[in-house]
């Protein structure tokens, strides 16, 4: 996906879902956002704060290197 241009991907399903897109894009930074029954992974994030890191991945503010973990008081709330 790298080679395509993908700067990042944005999933929305449950643990099965999100798990096998993880271990497919393992070069290109995911927005896993939870919409399943029972999720371990991924942990509930607010969708308006996954839009959000998802655009500044996408946009490279922030770049593949750096990890971000959204969280109340963070850079995006």
């Amino acid at each position: 996906m790298v080679e395509q241009g993908v700067d990042c991907i944005v999933t929305l399903g449950g643990d099965g879902t999100n798990r096998v897109v993880a271990k497919g894009c393992l070069e290109v930074p995911l927005v896993p956002i939870s919409t399943g029954t029972n999720n371990v992974f991924p942990p509930n994030t607010e969708g308006t704060l996954a839009g959000i890191a998802a655009g500044s991945v996408a946009t490279q503010r922030l770049t593949r290197d750096e990890h971000v973990v959204v969280l109340r008081g963070s850079i995006f709330t």
